[in-house]
């Protein structure tokens, strides 16, 4: 019924999209609901219920998994694909459970996002003829990135498909593949560097992202991976002024300041941990890592208006929550 909409009902979904947008996506009090309601409504078009659904999969819970489930069924394959990319967090028994049959959907698109959400589940979780048909999923996803060997977005794709499978040496030569054909191309040389994380390999990854830093030195991405192998080394200044650098270069992007805020705590630094949460929120004014943070270091620091202030910042965004709750407790705040 979407796809074949009138106008004004067209208008009216795309409406409704616009009016969660400016809410700020899962963050601002309403958009959530927003959303809830936009994809749950079959005459709203259903471009903006894709839209809708991938959004809410960002933050999935038990009542958006039972608002977005339906759409795996739905005869517009643009929702079923969304759909079930927006569910590949579910816990791999459900995810095998609602997505297996996806892999012999009429649609190839809708069979390699399949694939690509399956190919993290590990084997044991998987009967004889499940594995088959996830690894006849893959090998279909992985045909499917080939016909654009050329590009590196093609190569990193292989690679996380490779990571998903323990297939660490070929995730490797795909990262390295993608770096070949554009050396700039600093998601890979993030990845990498992540890989040699998990092999225990952070002297490679620190190469890594040291040499991806010559070519993008104002790359916060990139800054960022660096804070955080420097903070498993215990490399303490060097790790802070990474993250601050990331901070500086990525404010658009609020972990990169609650991450440096988190790091100055814990390296005794409260005051200017309170000051970059409170600069991530000029900017970000729902995202509720920072405001979480930012209470409880208010509280430490015995700031407890200014704690009571943010905690009940929180408890409209997110009154259910029982962290929240318990920060209100602490702070001595009344809802």
């Amino acid at each position: 019924m979407g796809s074949g909409a009138g106008p004004d009902v067209v208008w009216q979904g795309h409406q409704q999209f616009a009016e969660a947008l400016h809410a700020g996506p899962l963050n601002a009090p309403g958009a959530r609901e927003l959303l809830l309601a936009l994809v749950k409504n079959p005459e709203q078009p259903n471009i903006a219920r894709a839209s809708g659904a991938a959004l809410l999969g960002e933050r999935l819970d038990p009542q958006t998994f039972e608002v977005i489930r339906p759409l795996l069924a739905d005869p517009d394959p643009l929702l079923r694909s969304t759909a079930t990319g927006a569910l590949e967090a579910l816990p791999p028994e459900l995810k095998v459970r609602q997505l297996l049959s996806l892999l012999d959907d009429p649609v190839r698109l809708v069979r390699i996002d399949a694939a690509r959400a399956l190919a993290a589940v590990p084997e044991e979780a998987l009967t004889e003829n499940q594995r088959r048909a996830v690894q006849r999923g893959v090998s279909e996803y992985l045909a499917a990135e080939m016909t654009n060997a050329d590009r590196p977005e093609s190569w990193l794709n292989i690679g996380l498909i490779d990571i998903d499978q323990g297939q660490f040496e070929q995730a490797e030569a795909a990262y390295r593949a993608a770096l070949e054909l554009q050396p700039t191309f600093t998601q890979a040389a993030v990845n990498l560097a992540d890989l040699y994380r998990i092999q225990g390999r952070d002297g490679d990854g620190e190469k890594t992202l040291r040499q991806a830093l010559t070519l993008e030195p104002q790359n916060a991405a990139v800054h960022h991976a660096l804070g955080l192998l420097l903070i498993r080394q215990q490399r303490l200044p060097e790790a802070l002024a990474a993250l601050a650098e990331a901070a500086r270069l990525g404010s658009d992007n609020a972990r990169y300041g609650y991450v440096y805020a988190v790091a100055l705590n814990s390296a005794g630094q409260g005051e200017p941990a309170i000051q970059t949460l409170e600069t991530v929120l000029t900017k970000h004014p729902n995202n509720r890592d920072a405001l979480m943070a930012l209470a409880a270091f208010q509280r430490d620091a015995g700031n407890l208006e200014a704690a009571r202030s943010h905690a009940r910042r929180l408890a409209e965004l997110e009154p259910d929550n029982p962290q929240v709750r318990a920060l209100l407790r602490q702070t001595g705040a009344t809802q």
